[in-house]
């Protein structure tokens, strides 16, 4: 467990979509998605998710360690910067964006952040001062993500390191 070495994509699920069809998009597995996003008891009947729900999307064979944010409807710019504890200007830059204040939904976004799978004793706390980033930046990255408490954490959940 620990830092994940490859390729992630943070989803925002649409309606009509399952675990099993963001699975086939991404060329992921059903089960890691499950695992990540802790999409089973007693967080959720099994691999039940609704739209609006940021899940982490683990890209299976791809062993780059991106993180790539998939615009969803209604996305802006500064609010991707805000969640993710950085500026447009660098999300901007690392995407070589023409023009920042045009992106697309389902545009990819590589954002300046990594994967981090939950071990048992860890806290929001020790995570934040180990990786040197606050607790507010750990909670603003993983809000709408099922399975996401600041009071219960999964071993093995997938949470997300804004750098």
């Amino acid at each position: 467990m620990g830092i994940v070495t490859e390729t992630h994509v943070i989803y925002t699920v649409q309606p009509g979509e399952t675990v099993y069809s963001i699975a086939s998009r991404f060329s992921s597995d059903i089960h890691e998605i499950a695992q990540g996003n802790q999409l089973f008891p007693p967080v959720t009947d099994p691999f039940l998710i609704h739209p609006g729900q940021v899940l982490v999307v683990p890209v299976i064979g791809n062993a780059n360690p991106f993180t790539y944010y998939i615009v969803a409807k209604y996305d802006r710019l500064s609010d991707i910067a805000e969640r993710f504890s950085t500026n447009t200007a660098v999300i901007s830059g690392i995407n070589h964006l023409q023009n920042p204040h045009f992106i697309h939904v389902g545009q990819p976004l590589q954002i300046p952040s990594f994967i981090y799978n939950l071990e048992p004793n860890d806290t929001l706390g020790n995570i934040a001062k180990r990786f040197r980033v606050t607790v507010d930046d750990i909670v603003k990255a993983n809000s709408d993500r099922p399975g996401f408490s600041i009071n219960t954490l999964w071993p093995a959940y997938s949470i997300i390191i804004p750098y």
